[in-house]
């Protein structure tokens, strides 16, 4: 029987904030506002609420980005 891991394929499709800020080069901070304001889509998990963002919401939110010319 195999582990379910973060090296798995699934697990790696989901970021944490910092992962997510690290995987496009932003802090963050950038991060957390764009959730807040709802341009960004997260999933809470855990007690405490920890984001996970989907590695697709992601590009999402930056070609949403890009198409604004920001």
């Amino acid at each position: 029987m195999q582990r379910n891991n973060s090296d798995s394929p699934a697990a790696s499709d989901w970021y944490s904030v910092a992962k997510a800020a690290a995987e496009i080069t932003t802090g963050r901070r950038s991060i957390y506002k764009a959730v807040r304001t709802g341009q960004l889509r997260a999933a809470r998990i855990g007690g405490r609420g920890d984001l996970r963002i989907h590695k697709d919401w992601l590009r999402a939110w930056l070609e949403g980005l890009a198409g604004d010319g920001r």
